[in-house]
């Protein structure tokens, strides 16, 4: 955020679940002289996603999104292996760190079409690749988490 408010053209949007406890985001924010916007956004509330879209439609005007840039990550289980996971933890990671990025990605796309880069990125891992982990050894590694991570890097 703070590299994006070194080009003064530029008008950041920062989404987090809860803006009131975004403490240093917000002093950033208040110390950019409006082009830093802290939006309140949870990836896993469909409604929530829906609400910052339009949010960010009116902060925009007729501009566009030229960069989304798809941060969200948990890693609820720690380390966990192939056939040996908590369900809960995994489909809890999954609808955060793909289901949620995607479904940002969908309703922001009207934005980002608008938008003069039209770029969207995830943030995904080395861990979702299987050539990055090709030295682990069987057993526990994080699957739900790796899993996830290459799951997004199919979007």
């Amino acid at each position: 955020t703070k590299q994006l408010l070194q080009t003064p053209t530029n008008t950041v949007l920062a989404a987090c679940r809860d803006p009131s406890k975004a403490g240093a985001l917000n002093a950033l924010s208040a110390s950019a002289g409006g082009r830093l916007h802290v939006v309140g956004l949870d990836v896993t509330d469909t409604q929530s996603i829906k609400d910052a879209a339009r949010e960010a439609a009116k902060i925009l005007g007729d501009k566009g999104i030229d960069y989304l840039i798809n941060n969200a990550g948990i890693n609820p289980g720690g380390l966990d292996a192939a056939y040996a996971f908590d369900e809960s933890n995994f489909t809890t990671t999954f609808r955060t760190n793909v289901v949620g990025p995607a479904v940002v990605a969908a309703t922001l796309l009207p934005l980002v079409e608008k938008g003069s880069k039209k770029t969207i990125v995830n943030v995904s891992s080395t861990v979702g690749s299987i050539s990055g982990v090709a030295g682990w050894s069987f057993g526990k590694m994080c699957v739900s988490y790796a899993a996830s991570k290459a799951a997004l890097n199919m979007l």
